[in-house]
């Protein structure tokens, strides 16, 4: 201790000792020896020194740590999201923060000092509705010393965010309870999940309302899921589904199908095209589907599972089915209408030859001797033509071109005064049974096109009965509305008689009826039908504004429902058809018609009958002799369809002409622009092909007819 200065009093020692308290711990009191209780107190004087100079370089080292640690405790700080935090709470229950970090800045706009110095600042901007339950999990942790999280929303500048709070506490030394904790903010995630779930819920509100089927099925096949409307279709609930693939749920032949698209179509580009097949219900049944099916991968990109929407298309096939009947009934009703057309074209041309061939021959007879070789050869040529002259009518009738004389017809009434006629035409064997409505029912019709009707019905019935059997006639009042109308494209609504005719006989199948309206089919052997009977019978209800329809099945007979217009009309009494005899006249008549052989038959018809005759071959023909004769003129006998101008339109002129003149239509049909388009008039009319008799009586009832 040679360089520590001796220190012999006590100031020294004092001296000493301040330094020391200065930070200079090299200062050291000397031992003198002189005296005993000073030597004592320098030497603890010096230990006291030393041992002061040993702390302070020990507390040194200790703030160097401690700056360290402060240093990596705020980078620390730095990084970890959200908000720490210390807190205890005060005797009056407000929550005080020792530390709050940073964070508190980002999360909740306020200044940790702020934080520190008055806790309320956080408690009070919790959300009304959350503090209850905060308050709640806060006591039970301090009081249980266990850890709590919860989410909870605050307040922040009037926006309401969510946050995650979690915390643990411990009893410190002193005695009190303190809590270590941090705050994450996790709106984003909160209103991400709020998001998905209100995704969720109309994703399933979807599924679970849509009106199609949805199911899913594993790569094995087996049902994992489907929505109510699946459940549904296939009678099974979602737990029985579970049980099953969707092979046991589809028909065999629909196997190889399914197994193909999913092989060719979902697994190869992820979805199918949309195809058809059936499903089978849990009770057995079957019914068809429109089905399109997707694949679902996991997370690695594998195929997981596939999922089927489905629609049941039951009642879709059925519309289709009666859209093809109906497009079906309305081709075959088209088909008859153009073969009606060609039907009424070829019968007006062939009457013009008739008339020819019927008149030449009558002419011919009528200058024979009575027993000539020849009349024997002349009259079979007369009832041949004869005979063909019904075809021609029955053709005209299929066509709707005859001149009808319609008049208001009890049905009943009319029925029932033909009834002996078509018993004795039926035969013994068939019983007819006639069933009549209550209600007299009127229509509007020419009488001989009824009993048309009833014949050839009658006729077709009695052939199908060779063995016997019942022909079952009815009539009945109905009322036809639109819902009817839309499943009989042919029909339309109103009020209608409804003619029944059925028979018990052999019945027809599919083929032949999709034939039977067609003029010339028939199944009848040669010789024993024209094939015209049903023909004729649709054309007569076609012209009559009706409609007809057939039911037969091969051994279950056949019957016709024939609708006609219904009227409220009652009808005096049936013409007695009684014929005036043909007698010779006198007078001028103009002749007008195309056909030179028709012009030159009649022309010697109306000689022979007593006329004077001036002939014309063309409507402007007529006018021009009309210009020229005026007076001269009786009558006008002009065919009905001729090039350039029709009948009709001749009569409006000649009458310009000469308005006293009588005029006489004829002709082999009657177009629906022309006769029946003029029905309110009274149209002195007779049809081809014509006797030299009808002739006569015609001219005589148009002479007779008064002017006005």
């Amino acid at each position: 201790m040679d360089d520590v200065p001796e220190t012999s009093s006590i100031g020294g020692l004092l001296g000493a000792v301040l330094k020391a308290c200065g930070g200079d711990t090299s200062a050291r009191s000397r031992v003198s020896g002189k005296d005993q209780d000073l030597d004592a107190l320098a030497l603890a004087v010096n230990q006291l020194i030393a041992l002061l100079g040993m702390k302070t370089a020990e507390c040194a080292k200790a703030l160097e740590a401690c700056a360290a640690a402060a240093e990596r405790y705020q980078r620390l700080e730095a990084i970890i999201p959200g908000l720490a935090f210390v807190y205890r709470f005060l005797p009056d229950g407000i929550p005080y923060f020792p530390y709050v970090s940073a964070g508190v800045r980002d999360l909740f706009h306020l200044e940790p000092e702020d934080l520190m110095r008055d806790g309320s600042l956080l408690a009070n901007m919790a959300h009304p509705e959350d503090r209850e339950r905060r308050d709640r999990a806060i006591q039970q942790s301090f009081e249980t010393l266990r850890p709590f999280r919860m989410q909870m929303r605050h307040i922040v500048d009037g926006e309401i965010r969510w946050h995650d709070v979690m915390s643990r506490v411990q009893r410190e030394p002193d005695g009190c309870v303190q809590g270590y904790g941090i705050i994450l903010e996790i709106t984003g995630r909160k209103r991400a999940e709020e998001a998905l779930r209100e995704s969720e819920a109309k994703y399933r509100h979807l599924y679970e309302s849509m009106m199609d089927g949805f199911a899913t099925v594993n790569m094995e096949g087996r049902y994992t899921d489907c929505n109510p409307t699946y459940e549904r279709m296939l009678g099974y609930s979602r737990e029985e589904l579970r049980q099953l693939t969707y092979y046991d749920s589809t028909p065999e032949k629909w196997h190889p199908l399914i197994a193909r698209i999913a092989e060719e179509q979902v697994l190869a580009r992820g979805f199918s095209d949309v195809y058809e097949k059936e499903y089978r219900r849990k009770d057995g049944s079957v019914f068809p589907v429109e089905l399109r099916t997707f694949l679902m991968r996991d997370g690695a990109g594998r195929p997981s599972a596939m999922c089927t929407v489905a629609r049941d298309i039951t009642e879709r096939k059925k519309a289709e089915e009666e859209r093809s009947e109906l497009e079906a009934r309305l081709f075959e009703a088209q088909k008859l209408e153009s073969v009606g057309r060609l039907a009424g074209g070829v019968a007006h041309d062939f009457n013009n030859m008739l008339t020819v061939i019927l008149g030449f021959t009558r002419l011919a007879l009528s200058k024979l001797r009575p027993y000539d070789p020849l009349s024997a050869d002349l009259a079979e040529i007369e009832k041949a033509a004869t005979h063909s002259k019904e075809i021609t009518r029955q053709l005209l009738a299929f066509s709707r071109r005859q001149i009808v004389k319609r008049q208001p017809t009890n049905l009943n009434d009319l029925i029932a005064s033909r009834k002996s006629m078509l018993s004795r035409l039926i035969g013994e064997d068939v019983d007819l049974r006639f069933f009549p409505s209550e209600e007299a029912q009127w229509v509007n019709v020419d009488t001989t096109q009824i009993e048309q009707i009833l014949v050839n019905l009658a006729v077709n019935a009695r052939d199908a009965m060779p063995q016997g059997g019942i022909l079952t006639v009815e009539t009945e009042g109905i009322v036809i509305d639109a819902a009817y109308c839309r499943l009989h494209p042919e029909s339309t609504p109103g009020n209608y008689v409804r003619l029944t005719i059925g028979d018990t006989g052999a019945g027809m199948d599919r083929e032949t009826l999709a034939h039977c309206f067609e003029p010339f089919f028939t199944t009848k052997e040669t010789g024993r039908g024209t094939g015209l009977g049903l023909a004729t019978v649709y054309g007569i209800v076609k012209q009559n504004e009706g409609f007809v329809y057939v039911q037969s099945e091969p051994g279950r007979g056949t019957t016709f429902q024939v609708y006609l217009r219904a009227t409220g009309v009652a009808s005096a009494s049936l013409e007695t058809g009684l014929e005036v005899p043909p007698a010779k006249g006198e007078g001028t008549i103009l002749l007008v018609e195309d056909e030179e052989m028709v012009r030159r038959l009649t022309a010697e018809m109306l000689k022979t009958l007593g006329y004077t005759v001036v002939s014309a071959g063309t409507p402007a023909e007529a006018l021009s002799i009309c210009q020229t004769a005026k007076r001269d003129i009786d009558l006008v006998l002009t065919d009905v369809t001729m090039p350039g101008m029709n009948g009709m339109q001749l009569r409006d002129q000649v009458l310009a002409l000469m308005p006293e003149v009588k005029v006489l239509f004829m002709s082999g049909f009657a177009s629906n622009n022309i006769l029946r388009g003029n029905a309110e008039e009274s149209l002195d009319f007779i049809q081809k092909p014509f006797s030299m008799n009808d002739l006569g009586r015609a001219i005589r009832a148009a002479l007779a007819r008064d002017a006005a």
